[in-house]
């Protein structure tokens, strides 16, 4: 029988890319869209018109997306049954809206005039919560039926749900950009960091004043830009716990390592011009104090050096991670939204 054959991981791996994915998105959007504006109908009846009219823009805005958008994306069955079945549900419930909500929205010009706010106002009574129940209930059966999910259609019909998939969306968004401003200190690391430290490392003597100062600045990006911006990330809900280790660690280390760095050079600065090199004897401990100094600032450099690397290397392994728990990519249980050992599903 058709619906007892084996479902093979192509084929899923093709609908959810192409179908089940876009159906989330687009009536997650829409959710989110018309949550902004659901009033009670008596609000509905006595705000101002300027309200009245963003009320109005929304709604359109939303009925413009579920027919040119969600209504295309239920046009293709699904290769799961439970899922085709919310996918069937979700059809013959848009064929009921053409008739019970769009229709009525079309009677309306793009921008009412004032004459018909009156009757406007009683068709947004009608229409919105007809438009909204079906992309709440839509949208709930939709991600109950999908097989990265052991939710039932309650979770998604929470508020926690859309909660959820918000804080996600904007760690992940946080992450993304800060990865960039990583991409681009990395690729001013062995110019302004790398050289100066094989430099000393050869010579035992303080970088020059130039080169000093490229590295005192991409030190005050690091302490002063950077981290400020892994600290903010730090208090975002979404993050986990096994994450926030490895972020408070370095939002510790690397500036520290960064201020260390610009006090011994002030020291060995201060400390060279006491000693003096008018005396062979003077000189010979100021090369010494020197050489001593470099060692310490080039052990703190290789510090910053390590954390670039190590933060390289973590920022894609935790975009990863976030996108696979997204709330979009369903989470595999709900209980263990703040356990830091479970595994996420793929």
């Amino acid at each position: 029988m058709e619906g007892s054959r084996k479902i093979t991981p192509l084929e899923w791996a093709i609908e959810k890319v192409r179908w089940q994915n876009p159906r989330i998105r687009a009536l997650l959007g829409s959710v989110r869209s018309l949550d902004r504006v659901l009033e009670s109908n008596f609000a509905l009846l006595h705000c101002s018109p300027t309200r009245l009219l963003e009320i109005w823009d929304t709604l359109r805005t939303v009925c413009w997306v579920v027919q040119t958008k969600v209504t295309p994306l239920m046009e293709k069955p699904s290769v799961l049954p439970d899922l085709d079945e919310a996918v069937r549900n979700a059809r013959d419930t848009l064929t009921f809206l053409d008739s019970e909500v769009f229709a009525h929205i079309d009677r309306f010009p793009d921008r009412p005039e004032e004459q018909q706010l009156d009757e406007l106002r009683k068709t947004l009574c009608i229409t919105i919560g007809k438009l909204h129940g079906f992309l709440v209930d839509t949208l709930g059966e939709i991600l109950a039926a999908d097989p990265r999910s052991q939710h039932d259609v309650d979770y998604f019909l929470a508020r926690k749900f859309p909660r959820d998939v918000e804080e996600s969306e904007w760690l992940e968004t946080s992450v993304r950009r800060l990865e960039n401003d990583l991409m681009q200190l990395n690729g001013r690391r062995h110019a302004d960091l790398g050289s100066v430290i094989e430099t000393m490392a050869k010579t035992g003597q303080l970088p020059p004043p130039e080169a000093w100062h490229r590295l005192a600045a991409f030190l005050d990006a690091l302490e002063s830009d950077f981290t400020p911006k892994l600290q903010s990330i730090v208090g975002l809900h979404a993050i986990r716990f096994g994450e926030l280790e490895t972020l408070q660690a370095h939002t510790r280390d690397l500036p520290e390592s960064c201020r260390v760095v610009a006090e011994l050079y002030a020291t060995a600065g201060a400390v060279l011009d006491a000693i003096g090199d008018e005396s062979q004897e003077a000189g010979g401990v100021a090369a010494d104090a020197e050489r001593v100094l470099c060692s310490r600032i080039i052990t703190c450099l290789r510090v910053v050096e390590d954390e670039l690397r190590d933060l390289a290397t973590f920022f894609p392994l935790w975009l990863s991670s976030i996108e696979k728990r997204r709330a979009l990519m369903l989470r595999q249980k709900d209980d263990v939204a703040d356990d830091p050992g479970h595994e996420d599903l793929p």
